[in-house]
């Protein structure tokens, strides 16, 4: 019969389960299909608004770039010759230094050095070596004879440095200045024109640094003038000897700073130092190449092993002009367009012909959305659109994802809620019906035993089946006990019967539980009374009165006794203990302890005793009689009292069942 109900129980659990996984598979294919279709519609349209605004982006660096190569055009037509004036103009739109070549590719600036130091005249050899053994006016002499422009040129820049190192020497130094002052700024030129654009150079440098080491007590400031116009438009200072000679006035120039207010001079000073070296950076790398006029036009490009250097080349009639913008100055130039771009969520990222960032932060752990050609700029340059999040389409369709996933957390959760109420409840039927197989079992076998051996003693008496007067006392006890069992058994059940339609009433009165002990204890006494069972009760002094009923209770300790006497084995020992304890929530109460050396439980056994018809051994060739009630029984009128009860156990060494009633 219990293989049948499990066969039964599992053809229904089957046909349950496979009623809601069919359906739930469709649906999860559904929704899978929807969402892949949903996430290539939003791709498709976000591929197409990102192509949009790449190419609105595209479309405004053009014009960007256009406005630009138009102000260089206008810079380069403001100079009737490749002079400073056209360095200054090309700075002023926007770049930062030029290279320029002639048509036949020379290198026109930055300006190269072409002079060679000559060496001493003996007339300057012989004035140094006074000059070293401090005869400063007998060296100043021969230099003043050296210095003469109409004699030979080769020595003029020594001898005239030499007047200024002996005048300075001997203190007077305001002869010194009155020298260098005819040389640089005279109107009369004779002497400046004999010296290259690297000695007049040398020669401002000397006089600053003269001034300061005297505290500018002869000029006012004015040494610092070269700062703010180093250009003449006399020499054309080599592009080395301009970055040497600004940056020896640099290191002073800052301790006069506050003095003369000096931001402005030491801020252009540094702008020069910066074209020339561009240039010469840039001019470096152009003098490695075949033909420089080669390079690409009109178009941006980057230069190898200078990250943050890039090159425009504009064509003119006459020379090949090359404009020079830092990484910086780029970005700044085109930044504001990137931050205007309309989509957001995303980072665009822009390289140059060398694959290096211009602009924007690279990921190698990304892949890039859209790769756009960036000829605005030169042919290899590219721009790349990234999404902020990994996967930027669920996102983008995650309103429409979550509808799918809710409608279909809400079916699959209907059906799973209507499956689980069917299947609890025929689980629930199956229960019953095999409770109640087991219960009839239980009670034909219950029954069936007290009433055999009854009807075999009554019949054996009738029959006249006995010896003496004795033995018909013992058939007759024999009756009686059988007689009680049935009782018992009775009582049980219309106990159960009462419990379960809620008409068990009881009578709560303060009652002693020494009366209770001593009630359960007369009603047990018979059977505890054989030779093979000690019993021994503990009844604890001054025992507060409990609020119960006594039947009620008299019949839960009752039930356990007889619990205990059915589970142990041939030499059974049970103790009653009725004590006064605390309690688990610290509340006066007052125990019935039973405590036998039975078979015991495990914990899954524990965990069930006190369920209705449950049996520790629920075979029918069980030892122990009873229908698995009385547990049961106990646990209602327990908690019907406000109390609790506890059960302790191991397999082998027996249990402890205690009941606690609050006072």
């Amino acid at each position: 019969m219990k293989n049948k109900d499990s066969n039964q129980i599992g053809w229904v659990v089957s046909l349950l389960a496979a009623a809601v996984i069919l359906p739930t598979v469709c649906l999860l294919w559904f929704m899978t299909t929807a969402v892949r279709n949903e996430r290539l519609a939003v791709r498709q349209k976000l591929l197409e608004i990102c192509n949009e605004g790449i190419e609105g982006l595209k479309a405004d660096l053009n014009k960007t770039l256009t406005v630009q190569k138009e102000n260089y055009r206008k810079a380069i037509h403001l100079a009737e010759k490749p002079d400073i004036l056209l360095w200054l103009n090309a700075i002023k739109q926007d770049a930062d230094s030029v290279v320029i070549y002639d048509s036949n590719s020379n290198l026109i600036y930055p300006i190269q050095p072409v002079e060679t130091m000559a060496g001493f005249s003996d007339s300057v050899s012989t004035a140094f070596a006074l000059e070293q053994k401090g005869e400063f006016e007998q060296a100043l002499k021969i230099y003043q004879t050296a210095a003469d422009p109409n004699q030979s040129i080769g020595s003029l820049f020594e001898a005239l440095t030499g007047q200024i190192r002996c005048l300075a020497k001997s203190g007077r130094l305001a002869d010194a200045m009155e020298l260098m002052h005819t040389i640089l700024r005279s109107q009369d030129r004779t002497i400046r024109s004999k010296l290259s654009p690297a000695q007049v150079a040398m020669l401002r440098v000397k006089c600053v640094e003269l001034l300061a080491e005297h505290k500018d007590v002869y000029s006012s400031g004015a040494m610092f003038t070269d700062l703010g116009a180093w250009y003449t438009p006399w020499e054309m200072y080599p592009s080395e000897t301009t970055v040497w000679a600004l940056n020896k006035i640099l290191d002073i120039a800052p301790k006069f700073r506050e003095q003369y207010n000096l931001t402005n001079e030491i801020a252009i000073a540094t702008t020069i130092i910066q074209t020339e070296t561009l240039a010469m950076t840039c001019a470096d790398f152009f003098e490695a190449q075949p033909n420089p006029k080669d390079q690409p036009g009109e178009t941006w490009f980057a230069i190898p092993e200078q990250p943050n250097l890039f090159v425009l080349r504009i064509p003119a009639d006459k020379y090949a002009i090359f404009f020079i913008k830092t990484k910086d100055n780029l970005i700044a130039s085109i930044e504001h367009l990137f931050k205007e771009f309309s989509i957001r969520g995303t980072q665009l990222i822009l390289y140059d012909n060398l694959n290096r960032v211009v602009y924007g932060q690279s990921s190698s752990q990304k892949t890039p959305f859209v790769v756009s050609d960036f000829g605005a700029f030169s042919n290899g340059w590219k721009l790349e659109l990234y999404f902020d999040h990994a996967d930027p389409f669920q996102v983008a369709a995650d309103h429409q994802r979550m509808v799918y996933i809710w409608s279909s957390v809400l079916v699959i959760g209907l059906m799973m809620g209507l499956v689980f109420l069917v299947g609890r409840e025929i689980l629930h039927q199956a229960r019953l019906n095999t409770m109640k197989n087991n219960f009839v079992a239980t009670v034909t076998h219950e029954l069936k035993t007290p009433l055999s051996s009854m009807r075999l003693l009554v019949d054996t008496l009738l029959e006249g089946n006995y010896t003496n007067q004795q033995q018909c006392r013992e058939y007759l006890e024999l009756i009686s006990r059988e007689n009680h069992r049935l009782s018992r058994m009775i009582d049980s059940f219309l106990t159960f019967s009462r419990m379960e339609r809620g008409k068990q009433v009881f009578d709560f009165a303060s009652v002693s539980p020494a009366d209770i002990a001593a009630a359960a204890v007369e009603a047990v006494q018979t059977k505890f009374n054989a030779k093979n069972c000690g019993f021994s009760v503990t009844i604890g002094e001054r025992l507060p009165t409990i609020y119960a009923d006594k039947d009620a209770m008299v019949t839960a300790v009752v039930n356990l006794l007889d619990n205990a006497c059915k589970y142990s084995g041939d030499e059974k020992r049970i103790e009653l203990n009725v004590y006064q304890d605390a309690g688990q929530n610290k509340i006066g109460c007052v125990c019935f302890s039973v405590r036998d050396n039975g078979i015991g439980m495990t914990r899954r056994q524990m965990r069930r005793i006190f369920e209705k018809f449950y049996q520790v051994d629920s075979s029918l060739a069980r030892r122990a009689e009873g229908c698995g009630l009385g547990l049961s029984i106990v646990k209602y009128i327990v908690d019907a009292h406000k109390g609790t009860i506890e059960v302790e156990s191991k397999v082998g060494d027996g249990s402890i069942f205690i009941v606690r009633i609050p006072t």
